[in-house]
């Protein structure tokens, strides 16, 4: 059984009976299929490609805008070094791809990393392809100390090979109501360790392990500081611009945003919305550094635009009082301009428009956030934390 990969947007129920869509592009494996699919590993070994970990090319895939050379990474295997193959479909956010350089940048380890199709033009980084690089992603997963599945196991079950590693069930993206699509039985079944990009996605399963999306903070701050020197400086050059990654207006609060800045511009506020949408990931990150602040969403609080954003150390006002609430929780405070309906939208964005100090708190407590849990080094860390205690 293939997973299904939509080729237009449609609806199905989750397993509690209530309905949700997924987009072009979006693939998924349900648990029947998912465990019917698995192969029995009748494979003559000398038809396999032999595997370079170490020295692979494309161990660092980056579309941010980059004046230095490459980041240096090790070119061979340490005392206690892993071989992870990654394995995702479609990569929400962009996150799988800065996750796997994220470990070869920062850790001793060797990820390598299988993308399939360009389920979306605007975003297809990827190390190898799983379809044409199929002979070496199975030699890959029989040697691999760690099978990571983004998503679902598409790694798995294209391949047909069973792995010898640990696995690992990232989940990303969620539903309209918050919940990711948690297949626990499946999980269960395969000894999956659960790990989940967002705080929401701790009380879907009783052993989901925090693996925050990773950014790289300086080089995404570089790409700010460098936009900063050709204009003229933030909120004096007569427009105060935001930035929005509408990729689902009716779950980002979208209209409310355009409602809230067109009124804004009818009372003589120099104010305007930069939609960063249709264009690739490296095109989307160099619009965003020329803004000011980042409306993310009013529903689960800070994601990957805003996170981007942060790391530009610019504003991020976001919403969700239950995931501000989890917040709270675990990290200790809101991370971001807490904004949850189009009034107080409004307000936030007179008020960093309008004192200079409030936009330079709410700035340094966003970048110092995303730099103390979302940056390589930082999510690495708590990934060999995830490790340490599951393997």
């Amino acid at each position: 059984m293939r997973p299904y990969l939509a080729t237009e947007p449609f609806t199905m129920v989750d397993h509690a009976g209530r309905p949700f869509s997924y987009g072009v592009g979006q693939s998924l494996m349900l648990a029947p299929e998912a465990a019917a699919a698995l192969g029995n590993n009748v494979l003559d070994p000398t038809t396999l490609p032999p595997v370079d970990w170490w020295g692979a090319p494309r161990r660092i895939l980056a579309e941010e805008f980059c004046e230095t050379q490459p980041v240096p990474f090790l070119e061979a295997p340490t005392h206690g070094a892993l071989r992870i193959l990654q394995g995702v479909g479609f990569d929400p956010g962009c996150a799988a791809y800065r996750f796997h350089t994220a470990l070869n940048e920062t850790t001793p380890h060797a990820s390598m990393f299988f993308r399939w199709k360009d389920s979306s033009p605007y975003t297809s980084m990827r190390q190898f392809d799983g379809e044409r690089d199929l002979a070496l992603l199975r030699a890959a997963v029989l040697e691999a100390d760690v099978v990571h599945c983004h998503m679902n196991y598409l790694a798995i079950t294209n391949s047909r090979v069973r792995p010898k590693g640990r696995i690992i069930r990232h989940y990303h993206g969620s539903l309209p109501t918050g919940e990711s699509l948690v297949e626990q039985s499946l999980d269960d079944a395969w000894g999956a360790v659960q790990v989940g990009a967002r705080l929401s996605h701790l009380e879907q399963s009783p052993r989901m392990h925090w693996l925050p999306i990773a950014v790289p903070v300086d080089r995404y701050k570089a790409m700010a500081d460098k936009a900063e020197l050709t204009r003229r400086p933030r909120r004096s050059r007569g427009v105060f611009r935001v930035a929005h990654s509408p990729t689902n207006r009716g779950y980002k609060g979208t209209d409310a945003l355009l409602d809230v800045t067109r009124r804004m511009r009818n009372n003589g506020a120099g104010i305007e919305v930069m939609l960063i949408e249709g264009m690739r990931h490296g095109a989307a990150l160099l619009a965003k550094a020329t803004c000011d602040v980042v409306f993310d969403s009013f529903w689960l609080g800070i994601q990957g635009s805003g996170l981007e954003g942060g790391a530009m150390a610019m504003p991020v006002i976001a919403g969700d009082p239950h995931v501000a609430e989890l917040y709270r929780e675990h990290v200790g405070h809101v991370p971001y301009t807490f904004a949850d309906d189009a009034e107080t939208l409004e307000r936030k964005l007179f008020a960093l428009m309008d004192e200079p100090n409030y936009y330079a708190a709410e700035a340094a407590r966003v970048h110092a956030y995303v730099r103390t849990y979302h940056d390589y080094a930082a999510v690495a860390k708590r990934y060999d934390a995830i490790l340490e205690a599951e393997l």
